[in-house]
């Protein structure tokens, strides 16, 4: 039986199968340097939006962005991250626009009130969370007094553990609900009570939250703060009868 010698066509050309992906390697390599060294997709513009106190050019500065850098270089998580270590921001989202535009979008958390030991001041957001020590542009706010209270370490951008404040923090937005713009602030005695200021002049004193919690308690004093009583300069709620008029 005779055999058909094989010829180079029965075989596969390894050779210039070979050579046709190093070429396309090469190719893609080329293109790949050619996107990251364009003028074109370089980065030239940096957009913020939602900022209220932040200045956007401290956000551009603090995200560690650099301009004359490839667009397809730039990982966006990280500059979410580094914005993020910002006690002010809440959430940021960023992204990239070609050819050369990075958006970011910034959420700051709201300074809500001024937590103050008497030495220090600090400004809160509703959740306790330090913003930041420069109390002085925030005059505006509400005062937390607790004098001596010792703040933590390295506070910025943490929560202050501490139930005395969540209660005060706490009195605040039922002020704020139920008689708006009427609270001034209030002093945290921890060894007898919270000491409530309001802007008509009546100070109302607290056991604790619970004494403002219950519904018999605050109906009472709801009625008593809407007749604006000019006699009355202490309401003293500790007791547990009802409140006492002073």
């Amino acid at each position: 039986m005779l055999r058909r010698k094989k010829t180079r066509r029965d075989g596969i050309n390894w050779k210039k199968i070979i050579f046709l992906y190093v070429l396309f390697g090469f190719l893609c390599y080329k293109g790949f340097i050619f996107l990251l060294t364009t003028d074109y997709f370089l980065l030239k513009e940096v957009e913020v939006d939602g900022t209220k106190v932040l200045l956007p050019e401290y956000v551009v500065s603090i995200s560690k962005l650099r301009g004359g850098i490839s667009l397809f270089l730039i990982n966006t998580n990280k500059v979410k991250d580094n914005i993020k270590k910002d006690p002010w921001i809440e959430d940021v989202v960023v992204k990239k626009y070609f050819p050369h535009t990075i958006y970011i979008f910034i959420k700051e958390r709201v300074p809500f009130c001024i937590l103050t030991n008497g030495k220090k001041s600090l400004v809160l957001n509703d959740e306790g969370i330090v913003l930041t020590e420069k109390a002085d542009h925030f005059s505006f706010l509400r005062k937390i007094i607790w004098k001596n209270m010792d703040f933590p370490k390295n506070y910025l951008g943490k929560k202050i553990e501490n139930k005395w404040i969540y209660d005060s923090i706490y009195i605040i937005k039922i002020f704020d609900k139920n008689f708006p713009g009427l609270l001034k602030g209030l002093i945290i005695d921890k060894s007898a009570y919270i000491k409530i200021f309001t802007k008509n002049g009546i100070s109302i004193l607290l056991g604790s939250i619970d004494d403002i919690l219950n519904k018999e308690k605050f109906a009472m004093l709801k009625e008593i703060l809407n007749k604006k009583t000019k006699n009355i300069k202490v309401l003293d709620l500790r007791y547990k009868k009802g409140i006492i008029g002073k």
